[in-house]
């Protein structure tokens, strides 16, 4: 019996590039050429593995400190604001209609099979207001998060002065930026696999352990 719960394994990329840098490590020659892209086959992979690990760890400090774009000095408080910051329009969808329905606003017709307005509209904070005039236009909810999605423009731009919401153009600068890092060990193994190639050595463990961190 097991005094202590048992461990449980998780292969995830890292885990498995881990695993290779460790087997291939111990097999390093003392002696290796300058150039990394000449040295045999096991050292090169625990130094491609050690590489990839790397990349992994420096995009996901990059991500982070990328998306930390300063403290907001006004934390999300609504929950509308915590739904869309959640899951972006469909959540925020979600929580404005049952906002609704808790106000007395929205109903929904079992007869009908769809939302109804059974209260007034107007005293409805934006943009939970909005949402309840789609629902007195089409109440059925298939597509009703997609109707509303443009009508959470303004708590987007809303969110994104106050620093708990990255806009579009940041968004993609995360992910570039991040994903050049990888680009570049990806390069570097794409020069050995090329060389491999016009040397007729083997390249297998090579493109497995490119595609993982293509993948990642």
């Amino acid at each position: 019996t097991w005094l202590l719960p048992r461990p449980r394994w998780r292969w995830t990329p890292a885990a498995f590039v881990a695993a290779v840098a460790a087997l291939f490590a111990g097999n390093a020659h003392a002696a290796l050429p300058i150039n990394p892209l000449d040295w045999p086959a096991m050292p090169f992979l625990a130094l491609y593995a050690g590489l990839i690990l790397l990349a992994i760890v420096l995009a996901q400090v990059w991500r982070r400190v990328l998306r930390e774009n300063g403290a907001s000095p006004t934390p999300p408080r609504e929950p509308i604001e915590i739904a869309y910051l959640a899951g972006g329009a469909e959540r925020a969808t979600d929580t404005a209609v049952v906002e609704g329905i808790r106000r007395g606003v929205l109903a929904f017709d079992d007869a009908q099979g769809k939302l109804v307005v059974t209260g007034g509209i107007s005293d409805l904070p934006a943009p939970i207001d909005t949402v309840a005039k789609l629902v007195a236009v089409d109440g059925r909810p298939p597509g009703l998060p997609q109707r509303a999605r443009p009508m959470f423009g303004a708590l987007a731009r809303t969110l994104t002065q106050r620093g708990l919401l990255l806009d579009d153009a940041a968004v993609w600068r995360v992910r570039w930026q991040s994903a050049a890092i990888a680009g570049v060990v990806l390069a570097f193994g794409g020069v050995r696999i090329g060389l491999a190639i016009v040397r007729d050595k083997p390249f297998g463990f090579l493109v497995i352990l490119s595609v993982l961190l293509a993948v990642y």
